[in-house]
């Protein structure tokens, strides 16, 4: 787990322990500087590209491959924080 900013510091976040949340270092790494917001849309793009690749398609029909449509909750959202 690393620690990463709710609000990036160049986008005038701050050390405080409320713009601090854990992260484990690959989301922590693809979030860069986005809002929550953001990154959460960013990841609904990668999963829509996904969806529309043809090989993709092809493994999902031969149930190689399941897809999740759960709405993305991270995890210090579940924890209320």
């Amino acid at each position: 787990m690393q620690v990463d900013h709710k609000l990036a510091k160049a986008r005038g976040g701050t050390d405080d322990f409320d713009n601090l949340m854990p992260s484990c270092r690959l989301d922590n790494y693809h979030k860069d500087t986005y809002t929550i917001e953001e990154y959460r849309e960013q990841l609904i793009l990668k999963i829509d590209r996904i969806m529309k690749d043809s090989n993709t398609r092809l493994l999902n029909r031969h149930r190689i491959i399941k897809f999740n449509c759960d709405k993305i909750v991270f995890y210090f959202e579940k924890q209320g924080t």
